[in-house]
């Protein structure tokens, strides 16, 4: 692999070190020869994966490689173990071990693959190959050709592999190989000795010189023998195939040097007779004479090493191996694969659990020849003296043994009998528990139970599920029709709806194929027929399934389900009822039959549906977004719906046909939950990915983006609806609604025209006309709604409304509105705001305020909150209470004309310019078209000292509105821009609406203080105070107009300030307050009403004024002049002020006085006060003269 691939993997792996490329990089490591690194990549990936079956045997490989036998054979138990019934594992295992040469090791893993697989013909030939190579034939080849070349092993010092300490050392070509099978001695261990080392382990002696035919096939067999085999010691076997060869091991310790086949032998003792091992041949050769010689007719011997003999050092990897037996005593050491017992002994050797190679079973391997005893002769007459002497003896003992009865002789058959019932009972025991870890606990019917659970929940999890416990139970009992055609039947789904493999659908063809399990079910033949039909017996397959007559829940559920993807929804309906009446647990057909009642709209129904099949699948993902829909348009239970959608994903795997859907219901529910951000983020994403369901995804993100508040985006989504539906009521009604919040009324009716039929457009302009202000067409609209003489509720609701509006008193139209808001559950809100409207016109704040504040708790409300708002400030509650719920409202719905209007005016009362200046930006640019937010915008710039964007407000405001704060707010700004005869006109229209009006009277008042005229002003305020006693202005206003020391006048101000809750309102009285104390000489005292009266009214031409005055008092003249420049700007049509500003800049001389001239000037246009006018002429008089 090249290095820039290896660097990748390095760096996936350094940032997520959960990944499963670990493996790739292991895999890189080994074929770079890196195997320390692989091993650690291995040991780190197998933490996070530890059922990594590949990285399990990577890492066995690179051990192998390192030369870590025992290690290595540890993970391919490991990799095994995961799954003993996977042959990917053995495969993987024997390939490791063929390339490394162990084919004895690889032999019955190999046998195990091939058992598994029978038809993997690639395995086989492995299998057989390596029979050949250990029988002397050629090294096994994969795809990349022999695994081992047929060559002489090289040299240890000379190889890099970790096992070439066990390569067979070079040996004379005439030499015989031999297998080391027995030592074993008679006499007694003497356990005082100390262990003898492994290199001084005794020697082979080599055999006998062979003819010449052997001689010459003796090479060829060194040349095609294995690598000696390092996992020797964790199994054995007596197949021929599988015996542990360790010849070329002892020939390796041979050529150390330690001993040799010629060295000096022990001398026996009498007590210990010389051992004597059989030599077995690695071929079988014809059987040829014994050649003539000393040793000819005998074995090699083993033999002993002196013990003053040094030991070498363990330089090789023999110690990995046999480490567990180097500190025996010699007379007790044994290699691995060494039989303990005697070489006469028919009992089996000892074996492992656990291991690879524990389904191997074991022969024993009896010696080809016994040991040849030694001829002795005997004296007759000693022999016969002593056989007399030992019988006598014999008899006296038995005449004493046949007196005194032993514990067996008295109970050894009662010890017999328990011992004969022992055996039973655990043998019985055993049995049942090896049954029981073998069935992993299951019995047969439990299984079958299981498998019939798992195959009802009908997910893809469950299927998967369903296949392990049937296949378990067919392993029980392989007869069980009942086990496998469900079986047949969950493969059939899991092939066709689930994103199976062909393997499925031939398993449940084959399942089926028996006649066995079709006769026993025939109606999972039938489904299962048609699941796994081809194209050109489809057809076929589904005429056979929708012709039955057979009385099943599988046969009517699945043929109800064809019928509802047809479309053909009355047949659908009959036959998912009759499958549900055959099987009430029916799982497929209770959720079939919500998906009808969702296509019909019939939420309840589809609720109940969905919520029985809810306890037989909690999981089934057709089943939780069918019921999160119906708890979605029926307002229930709305959280759930929400944790059931987000904890789909972690418990089932959605299926690709249902990935739209579940997106757009998640989206949905979040947005129904006050989730807006996450609603709008999962829509907006899903959306143009699933193209097929645009209209749906149009209007649900139309309904969230409506619910957050965003009313333009939501119009634009509404209006991408009905582009790909013209028709669609639903998208239509969603557009009307935007429409209605954005205070749009008019558009609405032009835009939506009335249809037959359309009942919920007819609504929507019904409610356009109340809020127009035309009862009588929108009656006419609320009645076509109704539906066998009922009306929905929302349409009773206005037409109560217009009742009440007709009836002048309310009485019926709050006895109806109190009938539906204590009964309807749904939309209760809109109600509430109803009877809200009802009870402030018959003037019952209190019970309005309760409904209003109930309403206000909907998450979805701004009506409520608005209104409770408007409640607050007529009943003269303070505005920093009531902007409370106004700022709700505009959070809710910033497009709601009402509730703008009403958060900007408090924000203005309560001096929060900007906050205004803020609120009226947006709204401007929200719905330019509504005249009422330039209203609201000429007011706030007015107020903000901006009297150009004022007047431009003012420009798009129409000279029809016939609403007389408009005609006060629009002969301010006329005052501002210095144009006194527009402001009088509009004054004298606003008198004309309302003759009485005292806040008009105030105007006047102003004006007339603006001119001069203060006489004037004092009747006009005084006509404000005779219609409202408690006109704040009216009874500030003379004061304003000519200013009178004294303290009477400063309680009046004082007490009128703790009355004013309008922070313009306060600041024109603080600077009342302040040209009053400086009347009284209290300079200081001005200075701290005009730093109030900035605070609370900082664009104010009158706090301006005052500021001007307390300057020239302070004699600053810079500042005053400044301050009354400032006062001019604000308010152009106030004489007493641009004289003040005039007579400045003249004191100052130079280059002010062409700016004086021209305050002068205007000063003769607004004023009309005769003195003023006769000194301002003669002063420009006298200016024009001392110009250059």
């Amino acid at each position: 692999m090249s290095k820039p691939m290896v660097e990748k993997y390095e760096q996936l792996l350094a940032q997520d070190p959960t990944s499963t490329v670990f493996v790739e990089l292991a895999r890189a490591y080994i074929d770079r020869g890196d195997n320390e690194r692989a091993i650690a990549t291995c040991q780190q990936g197998v933490t996070h994966h530890p059922n990594s079956v590949v990285g399990r045997v990577l890492w066995g490989k690179a051990l192998i490689n390192a030369g870590k036998a025992a290690d290595a054979m540890k993970q391919f138990d490991l990799a095994v173990s995961i799954d003993r019934e996977n042959p990917h594992a053995y495969n993987l295992i024997g390939e490791a071990l063929l390339r490394k040469g162990l084919y004895r090791s690889a032999l019955p893993i190999l046998r195990r693959a091939v058992a598994l697989q029978p038809n993997d013909h690639r395995i086989a030939q492995w299998f057989e190959q390596t029979k050949q190579a250990l029988a002397g034939g050629p090294a096994p080849i994969l795809g990349d050709g022999p695994l081992v070349q047929d060559k002489p092993a090289a040299p240890v010092a000379q190889s890099d592999d970790p096992f070439a300490a066990f390569a067979p050392a070079k040996t004379d070509p005439d030499a015989q190989a031999t297998v080391l099978m027995a030592a074993h001695t008679t006499a007694p261990v003497d356990r005082s000795r100390p262990p003898v080392p492994t290199a001084e382990l005794p020697a082979v002696a080599p055999p006998p010189p062979q003819d010449a035919r052997q001689t010459q096939e003796l090479p060829l067999i060194a040349a095609t023998m294995e690598a000696p085999d390092p996992f020797a010691s964790f199994g054995t076997s007596s197949d021929p195939d599988t015996v542990r060869g360790l010849t070329s091991t002892f020939d390796a310790l041979g050529s150390s040097g330690a001993f040799t086949g010629n060295g000096p032998q022990s001398p026996q003792v009498d007590d210990e007779p010389s051992v004597v091992v059989q030599g077995v041949a690695l071929e079988d050769p014809a059987p040829v004479p014994a050649p003539s010689g000393p040793r000819a007719g005998g074995p090699p011997v083993l033999q002993a090493v002196p013990a003053a003999a040094p030991p070498p050092p363990a330089n090789n990897l023999l110690e990995d191996v046999v480490s567990t037996q180097s500190e025996l005593p010699t007379s007790e050491f044994q290699m691995p694969g060494m039989i303990q017992t005697p070489l006469h002994t028919a009992g089996a050797a000892p074996r492992s659990s656990g291991g690879l190679l524990d389904d191997i079973p074991d022969e024993i391997m009896e010696p080809p020849s016994a040991v040849v005893a030694p001829s002795v002769q005997f004296n007759t007459q000693a022999t016969e003296a002593i056989a007399k002497e030992y019988e006598r003896e014999l008899r006296a003992k038995l005449e004493v043994t046949k007196q005194k009865k032993t514990f067996f002789q008295a109970h050894g058959l009662k010890v017999a009998v328990v011992a004969v019932l022992v055996v039973l009972v655990g043998g019985l025991g055993g049995s049942f528990v090896y049954t029981r870890v073998k069935n992993q606990g299951e019995t047969l019917d439990t299984s079958i139970a299981k498998g019939l659970s798992a195959v009802n929940a009908d997910t893809k999890e469950q299927y998967g599920a369903a296949v392990k416990a049937l296949e378990q139970a067919i392993k029980m009992d392989d007869s069980n029709t009942e086990a496998a055609a469900l079986n047949g039947y969950a493969r059939a789904m899991l092939f066709a709806e689930n994103g199976g493999t062909a393997a499925d659908r031939d398993a449940a063809i084959a399942a089926f194929a028996q006649p066995s399990v079709r006769n026993a079910r025939p109606d999972l033949a039938l489904v299962v027929d048609y699941l796994t039909a081809e194209d050109a017996g489809r057809s076929a397959a589904r005429q056979q399934l929708l012709g039955s007559n057979l009385e099943k829940g599988a046969v009517q559920a699945q043929a109800g389900r064809i019928f509802l993807a047809d479309k053909k929804y009355d047949d659908a309906l009959a036959r998912l009822k009759k499958a549900t009446e055959l099987d009430p647990r029916n799982t497929r057909a209770l959720v079939a039959l919500g998906d009808y009642y969702l296509a019909f709209e019939d939420w309840d129904s589809a609720l109940e549906m969905l919520s029985r099949a809810e306890s037989l699948s909690k999981f089934h993902p057709a089943r939780v977004i069918g019921h999160a829909e119906a708890r979605l348009e029926l307002g229930r239970e709305l959280p759930e719906a929400l944790n059931d959608l987000e904890g789909l994903p972690g418990s089932a795997e959605i299926p690709a046909a249902l990935a739209g859907r579940y997106a757009l219901m998640l989206g949905r529910a979040q947005s129904a939950n006050g989730k807006h951000e996450e609603a709008l983020k999962t829509l907006s994403e899903a959306q143009p990915k699933y193209t097929d369901l645009s209209l749906q995804y149009a209007m649900a993100l139309g309904d969230a983006q409506r619910a957050a508040g965003q009313m333009a985006a939501a119009q634009k989504s509404f209006e991408e609806a009905l582009k790909l539906a013209p028709k669609s009521e639903s998208a239509r009604e969603g557009l009307g609604r935007v429409l209605l919040a954005r205070s749009r009324e008019k558009e609405l009716t032009d835009r939506l025209r009335a249809d037959k039929d359309a009942r919920k457009v007819a609504l929507l302009r019904g409610i356009a006309y109340y809020r127009l202000g035309d009862p009588k067409k929108a009656r006419a609209e609320l009645q076509t709604t109704q539906t066998n003489g009922k009306y929905p509720a929302e349409a009773a609701v206005y037409l109560a409304l217009i009742d009440a509006q007709e009836e002048g008193s309310g009485d019926k139209a709050v006895e109806t509105l109190e009938r539906f808001a204590g009964s309807l559950k749904r939309n209760k809100a809109t109600v509430q705001v109803a009877l809200a409207r009802v009870y402030m016109q018959k003037g019952a704040l209190d019970k309005a305020r309760t409904q209003l504040e109930d309403a206000a708790k909907d998450p979805q409300d701004y009506e409520g909150n608005a209104l409770l708002g408007e409640l607050l400030l007529k009943a003269g509650v303070p505005p920093d209470v009531a902007i409370e719920p106004l700022q709700r409202a505009v959070e809710r719905n910033g497009s709601h004309a009402p509730s703008r209007h009403l958060l900007t005016r408090v924000l203005l009362q309560l001096g929060k310019v900007p906050e205004a200046v803020k609120q009226i930006e947006a709204w401007t640019l929200d719905n330019p078209s509504l005249e009422l937010v330039w209203r609201d915008a000429a007011l706030v710039y007015l107020q903000a000292g901006r009297i150009k964007d004022s007047a431009n407000a003012m420009s798009k405001v129409s000279d029809k509105v016939d609403d007389i704060e408009w005609c006060r707010t629009k002969a301010q700004i006329e005052f501002a821009r210095a144009d006194g005869r527009a402001a009088m006109a509009a004054l004298e229209k606003a008198n004309k609406l309302n003759p009485k009006d005292a806040e008009t009277f105030c105007e006047i008042g102003n004006a007339f203080v603006r001119q001069g005229n203060n006489d004037t002003a004092g009747a006009a305020y005084g006509a404000a105070t005779r219609e409202d006693p408690r006109s704040i202005c009216g009874l500030a206003g003379p004061l304003f107009a000519r200013p009178a020391k004294g303290s009477k006048s400063k309680e009046l101000i004082n007490g009128l300030l703790g009355r004013s809750t309008n922070a313009w309102e306060k600041g024109w009285l603080l600077s009342t307050l302040a040209r009053i104390q400086l009347l009284d000489n209290d300079a200081g005292g001005a200075r701290e009403s005009v730093e109030e009266a900035l605070k609370e009214a900082p664009f104010h031409p009158a706090v301006w004024f005052a500021n001007g005055e307390v300057f020239k008092r302070e004699k600053n003249d810079a500042k005053a002049i400044e301050a009354w420049g400032k006062a001019a700007e604000f308010d152009g049509s106030w004489s007493q002020v641009r004289l003040a500003y005039a007579d400045a800049l003249a004191r100052q001389g130079g280059g002010a006085l062409p700016q004086a001239i021209t305050q002068y000037e205007a000063v003769l246009v607004i004023d009309q006060n005769e003195g003023d006018l006769a000194r301002v002429k003669k002063t420009i008089a006298t200016l024009k003269k001392q110009l250059p």
